[in-house]
């Protein structure tokens, strides 16, 4: 049900549903409107269906309703005549949850439900619903929206979860991403500006942006398990491995940002983590012991771009992560001493190559349940993250949750003041002055929570937590750009991404004064504003003088238009709104 703001006019939509247990229909899937508070109802022109949701400008002339349920698709209708008569939109059939519209019903936003193949999204019309976009809301099964009376401030809200604004006016934004994958993103990179972004599903694609995040396209790379992605500095060269484990564990390079991919000769392996030098020539894969699926636990190179891929001297080990330096010539990886499930795996150190992984040696650090490695350009700086978990057949755990950095290549390690966490992920700037690290699940005492970020700005002396995260059940890895200000995360069906300093959001639209003229005196007129505004006077035009307006405004619930009636003047009088 909705109304008109002075309540005097009012429409309702029935649903249309069939009950099981009863046999039978319920509803009669038509709109009704009422032009005397409730007093009588009639039934419009609308057609019969299920009707879910119904929003009002605030003079009760402009309607928008919706339909549609889990099972069948319904369509937006608009009326300009309180309900008299109603005309389709341009609007996708979906199952429409909730609408709102501002009070001149320019501005309509229309929320969906998950349903099947529909992700979820929110649409929005500023031309009274001629033409419609999709927001960059997240897919999800939304209940509510609201919507101020100038159409600039909207909220919305899901079954679970966060309550979402629009304009933007947090620090991490979720992407409109493409519709749910089937096991949730598992890996992202992004080119060294941080416009070009690539995430990879663990089932069934691979998906790019050009734009930092804001929109997202699967790419023609074939459905596959896949498992990790690297991206070369210009987000062109892109190499992506897929898990022998659903799908055929082979490495796929990409030249023009991923818009075609093929497959290299890298044999099919359980790829873990994958690194490419700046120009995407120098590449490293490193893999875990898996012989379930053939995992032989090497680290390869190739120096042709994937076209040629070949073992290094690395031991077989349970590989992580890898990361390699802006030239491809100095590479760091990390092991954990138990693989995915818990059982024995490697040896649980940190290696080194300063020869494009020809040779590599272990160095300082000690051993650690190590699961994501990042390296500052130069490769001078690096940053290793552990997971704290029990081992099948250990008695302690298996990595203490540590954050451990390198000023020196990795000749020596330190061990930061970063709480103790189930760390999954780290990135770093390419000065290696600013880290972030993900969580996959907050580690406290053996309790697990909400993911988190940490961020540090100087080489991880000291670390702070970042803003909350979105809502996700899971998130996974992480991902910097080269100055570390734009930062992209990947989780369970999220895509989430954070610009530091976060830039501010869009102005508020300023209210349009209205001259009226209701009798003896001149009125003055605008529609309630999203922000404080107050109306002031001047004489003159050009030599300011501003001041404010001493009559206070009345509301007028017809419109919801603020009005000030003012006093006759001898001379010019000139008026504005500034903002307070």
């Amino acid at each position: 049900v909705a109304t008109s703001a002075d309540g005097a006019k009012l429409v309702a939509v029935a649903g249309f549903y069939y009950v099981w247990d009863w046999d039978s229909y319920v509803g009669d899937g038509s709109i009704y409107r009422s032009l005397d508070s409730g007093t009588t109802w009639t039934r419009t022109s609308a057609p019969s269906t299920n009707w879910t949701c119904v929003a009002s400008s605030a003079d009760g002339t402009k309607l928008v309703a919706a339909a549609g349920d889990y099972y069948d698709r319904g369509p937006i209708l608009i009326s300009t005549n309180s309900g008299v008569t109603w005309t389709p939109t341009t609007a996708p059939s979906a199952y429409w949850r909730s609408v709102a519209c501002s009070a001149d019903g320019v501005t309509l936003v229309a929320a969906q439900g998950w349903s099947g193949d529909l992700p979820g999204l929110i649409y929005l019309s500023t031309d009274s619903g001629a033409t419609w976009t999709a927001t960059f809301a997240p897919g999800s099964t939304w209940s509510a929206l609201a919507c101020s009376a100038d159409g600039y401030l909207i909220l919305a809200a899901p079954i679970w979860g966060r309550i979402y604004t629009l304009p933007y006016s947090g620090p991490w934004r979720l992407a409109a991403a493409p519709p749910r994958p089937w096991r949730g993103w598992e890996s992202v990179a992004c080119s060294a500006d941080g416009t070009r972004l690539i995430a990879v599903e663990s089932w069934p694609g691979l998906c790019t942006s050009g734009d930092s995040g804001a929109t997202w396209s699967r790419t023609s790379a074939p459905t596959n398990s896949w498992k990790c992605v690297a991206s070369a500095a210009d987000g062109a060269r892109l190499v992506a491995a897929a898990d022998p484990n659903g799908g055929d564990g082979l490495i796929y390079t990409s030249s023009n940002s991923g818009a075609t991919w093929a497959a290299t000769s890298a044999r099919s392996n359980s790829w873990t983590s994958l690194a490419s030098s700046a120009d995407g020539t120098q590449l490293v894969a490193v893999a875990a012991i898996d012989p379930n699926y053939g995992g032989d636990g090497l680290v390869y190179t190739s120096s042709t771009s994937g076209v040629t891929w070949a073992p290094t001297t690395a031991p077989s080990n349970t590989w992580t992560s890898v990361a390699c330096s802006a030239d491809g010539i100095k590479c760091v990886a990390v092991s954990s001493p138990v693989d995915m499930f818990g059982w024995p795996g490697g040896d649980g150190l940190i290696y080194t190559s300063s020869d494009r992984g020809a040779s590599w040696a272990p160095t300082s650090a000690p051993s650690n349940g190590w699961s994501s490695v990042a390296t500052s350009s130069d490769g001078t700086k690096l940053v290793a993250v552990a997971k704290p978990y029990l081992g099948r057949s250990l008695t302690n755990y298996a990595g203490d949750g540590a954050i451990f950095c390198s000023a020196d290549a990795g000749a020596t390690w330190r061990r930061t003041g970063a709480p103790s966490n189930g760390w999954s992920s780290v990135a770093s700037s390419a000065d290696g002055s600013k880290l972030v690290a993900l969580t996959l699940s907050y580690w406290n005492g053996g309790g697990e929570g909400a993911g988190e970020v940490f961020i540090s700005t100087n080489s991880g002396d000291t670390w702070a937590p970042a803003v909350p995260m979105p809502a996700a059940d899971s998130w996974f890895a992480i991902a910097s750009s080269a100055d570390g200000c734009d930062i992209v995360a990947v989780g369970d069906g999220v895509i989430g991404t954070l610009r530091s300093p976060t830039p501010a959001p869009p102005l508020p639209p300023s209210p349009r004064l209205v001259i009226e003229r209701p009798g003896p005196n001149s009125g003055l007129s605008w529609l309630v504003p999203s922000i404080r505004f107050v109306l002031q006077q001047s004489s003159d035009l050009h030599s300011g003088g501003w001041a404010d307006v001493a009559t206070s405004p009345t509301l007028d619930l017809t419109n919801l238009h603020h009005r000030v009636l003012l006093a006759p003047s001898l001379g010019s009088r000139f008026y504005r709104q500034k903002q307070q």
